[in-house]
């Protein structure tokens, strides 16, 4: 795949900064055995039949906006952020004469899909000097508010991380 993102962050305070950020992806074809719908009027959640088949895959956008404050404790910061993804429609060819490409195309799990979620970020990094490492941790709560075809949960996690 050939992945392309671009960002602009602004500083608007001395404390505080937005930005936007952009990326796309594009994915090569795949040809390669795959389970295929047969009919219609045939479910996804059992493919029986086999069949050769490539895949156009749809380019895939990711939009981000983003707010980002630096709260009074050094090193902490919190960021409030909207994400908007977008996945067109895939393409499956069949290579063999068993499938029909209206047939092979009507499956629900190739058609569009997108996104739309608020991220809410809380992110602490404290810095020292003459140290080999930078530890940090955040914690994050991703609200879905939209979309098609996708997860729509809400999400919640953290990470550690130790940079050198």
């Amino acid at each position: 795949g050939i992945p392309l993102k671009g960002s602009l962050e602004v500083q608007v305070h001395e404390r505080a900064s937005a930005g936007v950020c952009v990326d796309a992806l594009w994915l090569a074809d795949v040809t390669k055995p795959r389970r295929l719908k047969t009919h219609l009027n045939q479910t996804e959640y059992l493919l029986l039949s086999k069949g050769r088949a490539r895949m156009q895959h749809a380019r895939t956008w990711r939009f981000s906006l983003f707010s980002r404050v630096h709260l009074p404790l050094e090193g902490l910061w919190a960021s409030l952020s909207y994400h908007f993804a977008k996945t067109g429609d895939h393409t499956l060819i069949p290579e063999d004469n068993d499938f029909t490409s209206p047939v092979v195309n009507s499956a629900e799990s190739i058609k569009e899909s997108s996104s739309h979620d608020i991220l809410f970020r809380l992110h602490f990094n404290r810095t020292q000097e003459n140290t080999f490492t930078a530890p940090g941790v955040s914690f994050f709560m991703k609200f879905p508010v939209g979309g098609c075809r996708s997860v729509r949960n809400v999400t919640f996690g953290g990470e550690c991380m130790f940079a050198f």
